[in-house]
């Protein structure tokens, strides 16, 4: 059986909750909002977060392709540099991928140069 996120199919078994079959599709939500609840996703662990009365202050969410670099003074973000040139100033970013898990995410971010 196969339904459709995001104009993409996604296949699923009899029993599988919607979180479940995106999931083991390789998907990732990336449009805000909690997919699975476990607190994995930049924009789950910031609804986490902020449900717990952590102030997050500006937000910005930024795809990692449309990503160029990120501004700030004493290894704190202040800015996201987006890949057209837009800088959007933020207190905390959230970082998001088509294509890869945030620790696919983070193991990038820590191995790069």
């Amino acid at each position: 059986m196969r339904f459709a996120l995001d104009d993409q199919p996604v296949d699923f078994v009899d029993g599988d909750s919607v979180a479940v079959a995106v999931v083991r599709s390789g998907q990732h939500p990336q449009h805000g909002g909690a997919l699975c609840l476990t607190g994995d996703c930049g924009n789950c662990s910031a609804d986490v977060l902020l449900s717990r009365g952590v102030d997050l202050g500006a937000t910005v969410t930024v795809d990692i392709t449309e990503l160029a670099r990120f501004e700030g003074d004493d290894g704190r973000v202040a800015r996201v540099v987006f890949a057209d040139g837009r800088v959007e100033a933020c207190d905390t970013a959230i970082v998001t991928s088509p294509t890869k898990a945030p620790r696919d995410l983070l193991a990038r971010m820590v191995s790069d140069p």
